[in-house]
Parts: structure tokens; C-alpha cells; sequence
């Protein structure tokens, strides 16, 4: 909203002072710019499943998913260097960058797989999952994207 939606500068700042003590309130972490435990989740797991076609088999803790769990320290931190990854790239992007919450623990096919920064996997653990190729998400971004075609405004001459 712009000024001129209010009778007065101080009639505005008092509005949004209003708004955004009740928005911190009910939503303390977001509006800050953090993401609540169900967000986190949401955005790292479930919609990642959804977009690739594999919810609810993955993405979901739930009977018949198969879901690998991890167990997150929120406020452990660390500095992400190249010499502490597991990537053979050899750079990382994100070098010397401060980070706050770490995995703790994973499990994956009821194994522990990661658990303090130690890798516990086993060659030929992993599993091929099969995906149909188009998953509904796709379906709904070309529904969309057909609704914002632009249409030709007829002129009079």
C-alpha cells in the first residue's frame, strides 16, 4: 500500500505498526525471515517430492512412504569450507559462509547414514525409484500460465 491510502503519514505508521505486532504474533519465525519446523519441511521435502513426481512415496511420513528422517540441531552452526565436503567438485559457493542449524542424524531404509558429520553409507545401499515423467504440479503450471495469456484489446479505429 502507497501513502496516499491513508489520511496521514502518522495514520500509516500506526497501521503498520498494528500489522506488524499481530503478524508477529501469530507468526513469529516468519516474519523475522526464518521458516517454522512445518515450513522447513514443506519446502525441503514435500514440495520437492511433489514437483519430482514422487509424493507421496517420498516427502511424507506416512504408512507405505518411504521417508528418510533427519534429526536437525537448529542451533549448532558451522563454517562451510571445500575441505569439508563430501563433493569431489573441489569449490563450493558458499565457502566460508556461517550457517546456523546442522543435521544431526539421518536415517535412511531404517539405517543411521549420517550422524555427526561421519557417513555411514554402504556401496549398492542406494535404490532406483521409478517416477512417472510428468508429475500433476506441471499440469497445473500450464493451467496457469494459460489463464495469464495476453489478449489482444480491440480498438476502435
Amino acid at each position: 500500500l502507497s501513502l496516499e491510502w491513508f489520511r496521514s503519514r502518522a495514520e500509516a505508521k500506526v497501521l503498520i505498526e498494528e500489522w506488524r505486532r499481530h503478524f508477529n504474533e501469530v507468526r513469529p519465525h516468519s516474519s523475522l525471515g526464518y521458516l517454522t519446523p512445518n515450513e522447513f519441511v514443506r519446502v525441503t521435502s514435500t514440495n520437492c517430492a511433489q514437483i519430482f513426481n514422487l509424493y507421496p512415496r517420498k516427502g511424507a511420513i506416512a504408512v507405505g512412504s518411504d521417508a528418510d528422517l533427519v534429526v536437525w540441531d537448529p542451533h549448532a552452526t558451522k563454517t562451510i569450507t571445500t575441505a569439508g565436503s563430501l563433493s569431489k567438485v573441489g569449490y563450493n559457493v558458499f565457502e566460508g559462509r556461517q550457517v546456523t542449524g546442522l543435521a544431526k542424524v539421518t536415517l535412511s531404509q531404517g539405517r543411521i547414514v549420517w550422524i555427526d558429520g561421519e557417513l555411514r553409507t554402504e556401496r549398492g545401499a542406494g535404490r532406483y525409484v521409478n517416477r512417472p515423467a510428468f508429475a500433476p504440479v506441471f499440469d497445473a503450471l500450464k493451467r496457469h500460465a494459460g489463464l495469464h495469456v495476453p489478449q489482444a484489446v480491440a480498438r476502435a479505429a
